[in-house]
């Protein structure tokens, strides 16, 4: 039986293509934007219905650590960027296909504060 969590922060759903904008101006590890970049993929466009099992992941993002994924993805869930709706289903047994965590790609307004906008930075850069 998959169990729903409720985020213990207040997280908004964001479309997939702000929230690449969003990963790729907070300038994360090579590891977590890359596994935040193979998310996306698998979101759909109003990023919802994200779910990559482990090895889909480690395999799209060229991660070859189990552990390695599995510290990047809880990174993502640390900082807002992505809040898991669904609980994957545990440890396969006989006949039962084991179901893989749903995330949404979302932010929380202390994750937009370390933002800068593109729009504001080419303001400040010189002609």
């Amino acid at each position: 039986m998959t169990a729903s969590r409720a985020p213990t922060q207040k997280l908004t759903l964001m479309p997939k293509f702000e929230w690449l904008d969003q990963l790729c101006a907070l300038q994360l590890d090579k590891n977590t934007t890359l596994v935040g970049f193979t998310l996306a993929h698998f979101a759909s466009k109003n990023g919802r219905d994200v779910r990559p099992g482990l090895s889909r992941i480690m395999w799209s993002a060229t991660i070859k650590d189990e552990r390695t994924a599995g510290k990047a993805i809880k990174e993502l869930r640390d900082l807002g960027l992505i809040g898991l709706i669904k609980a994957g289903g545990g440890r396969p047994r006989p006949g039962v296909t084991p179901r893989a965590d749903e995330y949404w790609l979302t932010t929380h307004d202390a994750v937009a504060g370390w933002i800068t906008p593109y729009e504001t930075w080419l303001k400040g850069r010189p002609a």
